[in-house]
């Protein structure tokens, strides 16, 4: 989340949290990453292919109370 906040104070308005989750000799395990269009920032394709994308949830900054 601290990477994508920066990104939007540096003008990068598309970056995104991305959330995948995984099953690794019986252990649940979740990991987070940001994404930017079609570029991953600040981690490793490889290790990121090793989870399951949570479709329809990303992490965006906070909302605005209407």
């Amino acid at each position: 989340i601290a990477l994508q906040k920066m990104l939007v104070r540096r003008g990068i308005e598309n970056s995104r949290v991305r959330l995948g989750v995984r099953s690794r000799d019986g252990v649940f395990e979740s990991h987070a990453w940001v994404e930017c269009g079609d570029r991953l920032i600040g981690d490793e394709p490889v290790h990121v292919r090793t989870f399951t994308p949570l479709e329809g949830l990303s992490v965006s900054g906070p909302r605005t109370p209407s």
